[in-house]
């Protein structure tokens, strides 16, 4: 009984012994920083499209001197690639690159409305660092009749594009 006391108690010491070195160090060094790893796509956020609409994907170079290319997929609530790029477009500095993409003729699953779930996926390709800090991607949702704007979402960070003081 002795025995298995003393060696239960020096497990505890034990125990506690690195639970005070954890401690320590951790007080001493603090709990450091994380670097997050952002990769050269964009992925806003998903919409839907009813009959008679179409969404335009627009991707902004904000550059003054670098140009990139790029992919882009427009993808169901499955995952599965319903429009894309047939090869890669050039964004050139300064500009901006639009697509239209008829949500009529688009497959997918739809709703009792027909109404098709989407997301938008824009890859870099040949030079990701001018897209990864100067690309913004933008989807608006035009009504085929009238050409209105129905919904826009815009780039989540403003990464680099900022209107020029003139």
């Amino acid at each position: 009984m002795n025995t298995q006391n003393a060696r239960k108690k020096s497990i505890e010491l034990w125990f506690y012994g690195v639970l005070i070195v954890l401690t320590v160090g951790w007080l001493i060094f603090g709990p450091g920083s994380a670097t997050a790893v952002q990769d050269s796509e964009d992925k806003p956020p998903s919409w839907g499209l009813a009959p008679g609409q179409s969404v335009r994907l627009s991707v902004a170079n904000c550059t003054d001197d670098q140009s990139f290319s790029i992919d882009w997929r427009i993808l169901d609530t499955l995952g599965r690639v319903i429009a894309e790029t047939p090869e890669p477009h050039l964004v050139p500095a300064g500009r901006i690159a639009s697509f239209d993409i008829n949500g009529d003729g688009l497959p997918g699953t739809r709703d009792h409305f027909g109404r098709v779930q989407m997301r938008a996926v824009v890859t870099a390709r040949d030079n990701p660092d001018p897209f990864k800090h100067f690309g913004q991607v933008s989807i608006e949702v035009i009504d085929n009749a009238t050409g209105r704007s129905s919904l826009f979402i815009p780039s989540a960070a403003a990464k680099g594009c900022t209107p020029s003081a003139e």
